[in-house]
């Protein structure tokens, strides 16, 4: 995928400050042999399929095909465009009768003779099943689109902890771009953990229904020149649906990180319970922090909040820990995981 095949996207709107120039630079100038890693996991996911272990041989793995399941992929003039109508998605479904206690492992790896790849996957949880995945995003090639589709059926919970950068050094682009659709009464709980990304756009998508529960919490964490882009767009669509987006980030060197938080509640949504935050630790003046919170109200029926702040280290807490034997570097490091774990 050349630089050429980027250019209709430089246009939207979205990608206005995520520095998209780095990244056809990246993808013109990929640097051939991926990375090799050793992938422990339930399920790992490449382009060459689905494999599990045995004793998931009760969860169902199938490759859907467009014409059935090509609706949920919806076209935005996005990066992740490119996983649409190809290659068939790769199809993971969870229900009551294959669920288990423990969370399932999901590894989002290469194929062998890859070093860039595009990536569509179809999740499916059934009705009333309640299921824990734990995501690995490898950086294992130096380009990897992901398009990812999580369809929530009715009453159905999901909780989602997503750790990305995983496997060291390879310096990885790495696009996630998540469509949740939640049937009524389904509830969602996101966890994401990113630390010291080359170039990352982590992307959330949410139609949110009836009754339905979301809540997504990122932590991110950037330095030298890395270039972190993360946008959570949730739809209220139906009444008495309640969501809450919590992202902190935390920049140093000449690190970028940009945030745009959209709430959308139409008109039907009466009785929704939206709030949305954003805190930035900005480490030094060289750093690059841009947050942007909207707000699209078409019902006076609702609860809604937003809160953004791009603050430095609070000068009185350091001193405090300096004055009982620590070190500034360490004080910092200390303030730095309190920012992130609150």
């Amino acid at each position: 995928m050349g630089s050429k095949t980027l250019h209709n996207f430089e246009t939207n709107y979205l990608y206005k400050h995520m520095d998209i120039k780095r990244l056809v630079n990246v993808i013109d100038n990929n640097k051939g042999k991926p990375a090799e890693f050793l992938v422990q996991g339930d399920v790992q996911i490449d382009p060459n399929g689905i494999r599990h272990d045995f004793y998931l041989s009760k969860v169902k793995t199938w490759r859907p095909r467009w014409q059935d399941y090509g609706h949920f992929f919806k076209q935005r003039n996005m990066v992740g465009d490119k996983a649409i109508g190809k290659e068939r998605p790769l199809g993971l479904m969870l229900s009551n009768k294959n669920a288990r206690t423990k969370p399932v492992g999901v590894c989002y790896t290469a194929a062998s003779d890859l070093t860039e790849q595009v990536l569509p996957v179809y999740i499916e949880i059934e009705p009333y099943c309640n299921a824990v995945l734990e995501e690995h995003f490898y950086n294992d090639a130096d380009i990897k689109i992901h398009r990812i589709v999580y369809v929530l059926r009715e009453g159905a919970t999901l909780r989602i902890i997503r750790d990305i950068n995983v496997g060291g050094t390879h310096e990885t682009v790495q696009i996630i771009e998540s469509d949740i659709i939640q049937h009524p009464a389904s509830k969602l709980y996101i966890e994401t953990k990113s630390e010291i990304q080359d170039y990352l756009q982590d992307l959330y998508f949410v139609e949110a229904s009836q009754n339905t529960v979301t809540d997504i919490k990122g932590r991110y964490s950037a330095k030298e020149d890395n270039s972190i882009h993360v946008i959570t767009d949730i739809d209220h669509n139906g009444p008495d649906c309640s969501s809450n987006v919590d992202v902190r980030s935390v920049t140093d060197d000449k690190s970028r990180f940009t945030f745009s938080g959209n709430l959308t509640v139409r008109k039907e949504a009466e009785g929704a319970d939206a709030h949305l935050k954003n805190k930035n630790l900005q480490l030094v003046d060289t750093a690059t922090v841009i947050t942007e919170p909207k707000l699209d109200i078409c019902t006076k029926e609702i609860a809604c909040t937003h809160g953004c702040t791009v603050s430095s280290i609070d000068e009185d807490q350091l001193y405090l820990l300096n004055t009982r034997g620590i070190d500034s570097n360490n004080a910092k490091q200390i303030l730095t995981e309190a920012f992130l774990n609150g």
